[in-house]
């Protein structure tokens, strides 16, 4: 692998993290993966090779989940060493795909989360009602929370976006808006605040949700299509029409239960731990129709770190080679 990336222009970098020498199993996003898929395939070389793809926008559409399976299809039929298997964020999606005949299975993103990142700071000052951190885009619907008398709103936009950040941000009265927050101070931002908002009708699904639990706040979130909902506990995530009254009486409401930080945390770590635990069974699966003898479980634990560092800004095919002699 190493002298076949070598071969490949200095500035391409895969998008994909390496969890299996042997088998040898990529991950990535399916439209990181569809984008480069020429310097993917160019990689792999005629080694057999299993790759999972996260969704990073909903496929509970079949028309969305034929779509990605229109694009997919013709890359497995012409490279038959490669198999390519779509990890859902929902229950319907995976129904979706299994519909169409491709090769899924159920794995919510989020449960690549390092829940060590996020802490429930007791001492932290409850100066917001509730935070939104989102980028400032229309499919976000932040209008939807502009009677919250105190709210945070944390987020970008693209050059293309500055008018529509420009007019949401001005409907706002008392917020704070920051554009950027490091990572690892994410958590700390999110202890300010009551309540985390979820307020897009489709996405992914959508980090930022299990961040807000993992810091002890609860949800107020709108129906959506995505497969956020999919670590959620409903004794902490609250569901609310896409009206502007219905989202502000309910974190209002939801201020007042005064509900355990410590106990939505641990909930919901304990919601990811099931999850991940059917992630490495799928992956066991995949070792033991390879006829490996190996234990995958003592492998992931040399493996995980957050996020699988998709999508985090790193150059992963330069930052993250997995030593070979560790599988």
């Amino acid at each position: 692998m190493l002298k076949e990336l070598k071969s490949l222009p200095s500035k391409i970098f895969l998008p994909a993290c390496i969890i299996s020498w042997r088998p040898y199993i990529l991950v990535s996003f399916e439209k990181d993966f569809l984008n480069q898929k020429t310097a993917f395939i160019r990689s792999i070389g005629t080694r057999r090779t299993y790759i999972l793809l996260h969704l990073g926008w909903q496929c509970e559409d079949m028309d969305a989940a034929a779509k990605l399976v229109e694009e997919l299809q013709p890359i497995t039929s012409l490279h038959t060493n490669l198999r390519i298997v779509i990890l859902c964020n929902s229950e319907m999606e995976d129904q979706n795909f299994k519909q169409l005949k491709f090769p899924s299975t159920i794995c919510n993103h989020n449960i690549m989360l390092d829940e060590n990142r996020y802490k429930v700071m007791s001492k932290a000052e409850k100066r917001f009602d509730a935070i939104y951190l989102a980028r400032f885009t229309p499919f976000k619907r932040h209008y939807l929370a502009k009677g919250i008398t105190k709210i945070k709103l944390i987020g970008g936009f693209l050059p293309k976006e500055t008018e529509y950040a420009r007019e949401t941000q001005a409907m706002f009265k008392n917020v704070t808006i920051m554009e950027r927050v490091s990572s690892r101070k994410v958590s700390a931002q999110m202890n300010e605040c009551r309540v985390g908002l979820c307020l897009s009708a489709e996405e992914g699904a959508m980090y930022v949700s299990a961040e807000y639990l993992l810091s002890g706040l609860p949800i107020v979130n709108t129906y959506n299509k995505g497969g956020r909902d999919s670590l959620f506990d409903q004794r902490y995530c609250f569901y609310v029409d896409a009206e502007e009254v219905s989202v502000k009486n309910t974190v209002a409401a939801v201020c007042q239960m005064h509900l355990d930080p410590e106990k939505i945390r641990q909930a919901t770590i304990d919601r990811i731990h099931k999850h991940r635990q059917l992630f490495i069974d799928y992956i066991q699966g995949i070792y033991n129709a390879e006829g490996s003898l190996s234990d995958y479980r003592k492998i992931w634990r040399k493996v995980f770190f957050h996020k699988l560092g998709l999508r985090c800004g790193l150059n992963l095919t330069r930052l993250r080679q997995i030593p070979r002699r560790r599988f």
